[in-house]
C-alpha cells in the first residue's frame, strides 16, 4: 500500500485493473469433530498486474490466517477456531476479498463428521 501511495504522489496512477481468478468457485471442506480445520484457496491475476488487498470471513468461527496479500499469485489460508464442533455441525459463510479496484465474494461450507474408528 505504501508503494501505491508513493506512486500516486509522483502522479503515477494504476489504470490497468487486474483480472482475477480464484482456484475454486466455492470452498467445501469436511472436518473431523472436535478438531480444527485448515484450508486455503488461491487468488491469481491472469494479466500479470499485481493485486493487493485483504480478506475477511463472514463467520466468526472461520479465521483468515493470511488476511493481507500482494502479488500476482496469492495463497490465502484460513482455519476454524479451536471449538469442539460435533458431528453434523456446519459452518456456512463467505470470504470477502477486497482488492485494488475489485471486490469478490467466495462462499464456503465446512461440515463436521464423527470420528471414524479403524481396526
Amino acid at each position: 500500500m505504501r508503494k501505491r501511495i508513493w506512486r500516486m504522489s509522483e502522479d503515477r496512477f494504476d489504470y490497468v485493473k487486474p483480472r482475477l481468478e480464484l482456484s475454486t468457485e466455492k470452498v467445501e471442506l469436511t472436518g473431523i469433530e472436535c478438531e480444527p480445520v485448515d484450508g486455503f484457496f488461491v487468488l491469481r491475476s491472469t494479466n500479470g498486474v499485481s493485486v493487493s488487498g485483504i480478506v475477511y470471513s463472514s463467520n466468526p468461527y472461520v479465521i483468515c490466517t493470511t488476511p493481507q496479500f500482494e502479488g500476482t499469485e496469492n495463497r490465502i489460508t484460513f482455519k476454524t477456531m479451536d471449538v469442539k464442533f460435533q458431528d453434523g455441525d456446519v459452518l456456512d459463510g463467505e470470504f470477502t476479498i477486497v482488492t485494488n479496484q475489485n471486490e469478490i465474494k467466495l462462499p464456503y461450507t465446512i461440515t463436521f463428521v464423527g470420528a471414524r474408528l479403524t481396526t
